[in-house]
C-alpha cells in the first residue's frame, strides 16, 4: 500500500479503537445504573443506536469502511474480517437490549393504563403484553451478560490487529496516551498489552516516540522519552533524541540559543554514536527537518546582538547539510 492509503488506514483504526474502548466503558456505566435501578432509555441510545450518535453504531459502520474494502491490505485484512463480524455481533445484541429497555420504560407504563381503562374482551391481549414485558427485564439481564461477553471476546481479534498496525506507532501513540481506559479494557494492563504488540516495552515506546517526532509532535516526544525512561531502559539513541526534540521546541517557541544548544548536543552525541544516519529514511527526516529550521535563523533572528547565534546557526547548518549530502 502506498504511505497516503497506509496513514489512511491508521487513522481509521485509531478511531476504530476509541470507540471500542468508549463503548466497553459506556456498556460498563449502563451496567452501573441498572444495578442501581436508574438504567433509562435515552442511556442507552448514547451506546447502541441506529445513527451516528451511538457509539456501537460509530464502532459497527467504521470498521464496515475498513474491513469490507481494498484499504484493509491483504495478511491483515482476515483478522479484520474476523473483527468486523464480532463487532456486528456485538451491535446486534446491544440492539436486544435497546429493546427491552424500551419495552420496559415506554410499554408497560401503556399497558398498565389500558389495563385499568379496558374491557373485558382485552383481558387476553392484555395478560399477554403483561407477560412479554414482564419477560423483558430478564431478557435485559441476559443481553448484558451476552453483550459483555462478546466485548470480551472481541479483544482477541482487536490484540491481532494491533500486532498487525504496530509499524508506523500511531496506534501505540493512542494506546500510551489513553493507559487508563486501556488497563480497564484490556485485563493485562497498558504494559503487558505493549509487550504483547511490540515483543518489548523499549520497542513499544520506541515506536511511539519516533510516531510522535514525525509527526512533529515534539513537546510529546520529549515527554514520553522521560516517562518511558522511568519504565524501561531505552537504547542510547533516545538520549540524543530528547536533545533534538527539546532543540525543535526551543526553535518553535522562539528561544533560538536554546534550540542552538540542544541541536548541537544532539549532533553531537548522534555523531558519535552514530545514531544518526542519513541512510535510515527515519533518521534522515529528523536531520532535513533541523537543517530547515536552522537555515531559517537569518530571516528571523538577524539583530546586530544576535550576531554570535547566526555564526553558530551557520555552522550547524553546514553539519546538518553534510549529513544530508553524505546520505
Amino acid at each position: 500500500m502506498s504511505k497516503p492509503v497506509v496513514a489512511a488506514a491508521e487513522s481509521a483504526l485509531v478511531g476504530i479503537v476509541r470507540d471500542f474502548l468508549r463503548a466497553r466503558r459506556k456498556l460498563d456505566a449502563l451496567a452501573e445504573l441498572r444495578s442501581r435501578g436508574e438504567l433509562r432509555f435515552a442511556d442507552v441510545e448514547g451506546f447502541v443506536g441506529d445513527d451516528e450518535r451511538s457509539v456501537l453504531y460509530r464502532l459497527k459502520e467504521h470498521c464496515h469502511a475498513l474491513f469490507r474494502t481494498p484499504l484493509a491490505g491483504t495478511a491483515p485484512v482476515r483478522m479484520g474480517e474476523l473483527f468486523d463480524l464480532a463487532v456486528g455481533s456485538l451491535f446486534h445484541e446491544a440492539m436486544k437490549l435497546r429493546e427491552n429497555v424500551y419495552q420496559q420504560e415506554v410499554y408497560a407504563p401503556r399497558v398498565e393504563s389500558l389495563r385499568r381503562s379496558a374491557g373485558d374482551d382485552a383481558d387476553s391481549l392484555i395478560l399477554e403484553f403483561e407477560k412479554i414485558i414482564g419477560s423483558a427485564g430478564e431478557r435485559v439481564i441476559e443481553t448484558f451478560d451476552e453483550t459483555r461477553a462478546l466485548f470480551e471476546l472481541t479483544l482477541a481479534p482487536l490484540r491481532r490487529l494491533l500486532v498487525d498496525h504496530r509499524e508506523t506507532g500511531h496506534l501505540t501513540r493512542f494506546l500510551v496516551e489513553h493507559r487508563e481506559t486501556v488497563s480497564e479494557v484490556f485485563p493485562e494492563g497498558l504494559e503487558d498489552l505493549l509487550v504483547l504488540v511490540h515483543g518489548s516495552l523499549e520497542a513499544a515506546y520506541g515506536a511511539a516516540i519516533h510516531s510522535y517526532l514525525e509527526s512533529a509532535h515534539f513537546e510529546k516526544a520529549r515527554e514520553l522519552i522521560g516517562s518511558a525512561g522511568e519504565r524501561c531502559t531505552l537504547p542510547g539513541e533516545f538520549e540524543a533524541l530528547a536533545e533534538y526534540a527539546s532543540g525543535m521546541v526551543a526553535f518553535l517557541g522562539g528561544d533560538y540559543g536554546a534550540s542552538l544548544d540542544h541541536l548541537e548536543a544532539w549532533v553531537s552525541t548522534a555523531a558519535e554514536t552514530g545514531d544518526v544516519s542519513p541512510c535510515r529514511e527515519r533518521e534522515r527526516g529528523y536531520v532535513d527537518l533541523a537543517h530547515g529550521a536552522v537555515a531559517r535563523l537569518p530571516k528571523i533572528a538577524d539583530s546586530e546582538a544576535e550576531a554570535p547565534l547566526l555564526v553558530r546557526g551557520r555552522a550547524l547548518e553546514k553539519s546538518l547539510a553534510k549529513l544530508l549530502a553524505d546520505g
